[in-house]
């Protein structure tokens, strides 16, 4: 009977409605033929059972990939090393969670002594899958020190960043102690160098840099954070060097043809020349609003007026901030003033007032061009207050309302801005003229 087809296990008919038999029946009763493992009774139930757990390990919608919270850090580092940098990965840069991070690589580095027995060569076995111990790891101490550097500890970031650099284990070879570098590595070199700048040591941060170069002169991302750290610090020839160099060892760099360019532009005042670089970064396939804004202005500086407002009006058209559109806008006035339109340039200067309210530049021109006209001249303090309000450090804002001041016979209020104004720069030789001659009215007096 029991080979029969549509007859359940336990004899009784199967229904042809639901084509199981349901639960809690026949297949629950005691010493019932169900109860032997392997029959066709226990197949749904481990159907069943299957399909939860697969369910319980999907993430919620919105939710978490990975619940890390629940994982036994001490174990993964221990039993799956490769596994355990993954997830440290993952923790840093995706779930960013430094704190826990910390708890992982300590873990990791964590001297274990061989236990006797089974254990402890699986243990060790399973650590030298990779080739290294954890406690001997440089990974690891990197990663140790970037957690503490996301955790603002930044003397504790330093120590374990200069470990994964410098720290020598104790079998190593004199050949391997005579060398600079445990470890080299540009992530760990940059990553200290972080910390350097993030201290206020940008000295200390630059004979790190020599020392990487020393040790690896192509290395032509060490040298382009040199030339960005140069120019942070306004050594601007000695950054065009070294951006030199890094064109020199990677043609393509974006960042050494774009500062290059600017180079020209602003510190030898060759835009000509900073034409050929922009124009290398669209062949490049770089297009957007700043390169656009840039080529335009350099066309603009070469006298070529239509070519710059047909690149400005490209820049405008991929815009996608409003700070981007009120420069693009500012940039745009500046033509219209070398064309000699003052109509068309308020009207721009007015577009970048409204795309950014809190344009200084823009407001302080409107304030002068306002001064033109004796209709909008009594706008011309207010927008000038207003320049100085939402910029305090605009050098030109900053003169022109000493200049009005002192025009209108406001000593003292002259004196006050012409003081901002030469701590912004002290070398500005008209507000050093305007000071005299305020000093030669206050002795007058």
């Amino acid at each position: 009977m029991g080979s029969r087809a549509g007859i359940g296990t336990g004899g009784r008919p199967v229904s042809s409605r639901y084509g199981f038999a349901r639960p809690g029946t026949v297949g629950n009763r005691p010493g019932s033929v169900a109860g032997r493992g392997g029959t066709a009774g226990m197949r749904p139930i481990t159907g069943r059972f299957v399909r939860l757990g697969t369910a319980s390990l999907q993430s919620v919608p919105g939710g978490p990939h990975i619940d890390v919270q629940r994982l036994n850090m001490e174990k993964m580092a221990r039993e799956h090393p490769m596994i355990a940098k993954l997830l440290c990965e993952y923790i840093l840069y995706v779930e960013h969670l430094p704190k826990l991070a910390l708890d992982l690589c300590t873990a990791a580095l964590k001297v274990t002594e061989a236990r006797a027995g089974s254990e402890g060569e699986t243990e060790s076995k399973t650590q030298m899958q990779v080739g290294i111990r954890n406690s001997e790891d440089w990974w690891w101490k990197a990663r140790l020190g970037k957690a503490n550097y996301q955790l603002g500890l930044l003397r504790d970031a330093e120590k374990h960043f200069k470990a994964a650099l410098f720290e020598f284990p104790p079998h190593a070879t004199a050949q391997e102690r005579s060398s600079r570098f445990y470890h080299y590595d540009t992530t760990v070199v940059m990553e200290l160098a972080k910390v350097y700048i993030k201290m206020d040591q940008p000295l200390t941060a630059m004979e790190l840099y020599m020392t990487a170069l020393e040790f690896n002169p192509v290395d032509h991302l060490i040298v382009l954070c040199s030339a960005r750290l140069h120019d942070e610090l306004h050594d601007s020839y000695k950054a065009f060097e070294l951006y030199s160099n890094v064109l020199a060892l990677d043609s393509s760099n974006i960042e050494a043809i774009a500062c290059t360019a600017a180079f020209f532009f602003y510190e030898k005042n060759q835009p000509e020349l900073a034409l050929r670089f922009y124009r290398r970064l669209l062949q490049m396939g770089v297009q957007n609003s700043e390169v656009w804004n840039n080529i335009g202005l350099c066309g603009y500086y070469t006298c070529q007026f239509d070519f710059a407002l047909r690149c400005l009006d490209r820049a405008l058209s991929q815009c996608t901030t409003a700070l981007n559109k009120a420069d693009v806008w500012y940039n745009i006035g500046h033509v219209g003033i070398g064309l000699g339109d003052m109509t068309f340039a308020k009207r721009a200067f007015r577009l970048a007032v409204s795309a950014d309210p809190t344009h200084g530049e823009a407001l302080n021109n409107l304030s002068v061009l306002s001064l033109s006209s004796e209709v909008d001249k009594k706008d011309s303090s207010v927008l000038l207050h207003s320049a100085v309000s939402v910029a305090p450090e605009l050098l030109e804002a900053l003169y022109n309302s000493a200049l009005q001041c002192f025009k209108n016979g406001e000593l003292e209020e002259s004196y006050n801005y012409v003081i901002r104004a030469l701590d912004v720069l002290p070398d500005h030789a008209e507000s050093i003229n305007l000071h005299e001659k305020i000093l030669k009215k206050f002795t007058s007096l």
